[in-house]
This record gives C-alpha cells, sequence and structure tokens, in this order.
C-alpha cells in the first residue's frame, strides 16, 4: 500500500509544465528526511524537546504538501505531544520510530515518483 496520496502528486504535476518542479519538491523532502529526521531521535536522546517540537512541526508541513497523509499525522500527533507535555518519553521514542518508518517509505516512493 502506497504512503503517499496519488491526488496530491497529481496536483502538485497540474502546477507546471516542467518536471523540475514536483522533482525539486521530492529532492528537498529527501534531503530533509536523509539529514532531519536522525536529528529527531538525536534531539530525543539528549532531551532537547523544543528542536524536537521544531522537527516535528517542520515534517508536518513538508509531508503534508507532498501527499504523505500519515506521516503528517505522526508528526502532528508529536509536536502535540512535546508541545505539551504528554505521552512521556517512552510514547514519544515510540513516535519518533514510526515517523522514521514512514518518512523511509515515502522516500523510497517519492523517488520512483521522479522524471
Amino acid at each position: 500500500m502506497s504512503v503517499i496520496d496519488t491526488d496530491t502528486i497529481d496536483y502538485l504535476r497540474s502546477l507546471s509544465t516542467d518536471a523540475s518542479f514536483l522533482n525539486n519538491l521530492i529532492d528537498a523532502f529527501v534531503r530533509d528526511v536523509r539529514e532531519e529526521i536522525p536529528q529527531m531521535r538525536l534531539a530525543y536522546e539528549q532531551k532537547k524537546m523544543d528542536l524536537l517540537k521544531h522537527l516535528a512541526h517542520k515534517h508536518k508541513s513538508s509531508s503534508r504538501n507532498l501527499g504523505v497523509s500519515r506521516m503528517t499525522a505522526l508528526c502532528l500527533n508529536l509536536e502535540y505531544m512535546v508541545r505539551e507535555g504528554n505521552g512521556g518519553l517512552p510514547t514519544v521514542a515510540k513516535k519518533i520510530e514510526a515517523i522514521e518508518e514512514e518518512a523511509y517509505k515515502a522516500v523510497d516512493e517519492l523517488l520512483l515518483l521522479k522524471n
């Protein structure tokens, strides 16, 4: 089952006849996932909750833009948990694991969509 909403991808493709538009969005997402998702784990391990909240917020938005709906929801939930101090550290760790899994699935699928 795909982790990418194809309607979102179709909409993005309709915005420009230049394939580089979507390719650039995908490249930025892939770069950010590869660089910043590991930073989420590190922020958690170092108990840097402000950084973790910032990264969750950023990836909530970038995943929404590319139709990675489950990742969007996970990031939203993590951002809320950290902001409100809910869930405790083990729950936060599980949420980060789920985000990591979803993010890397999305990277694999998005790279296949590039022209």
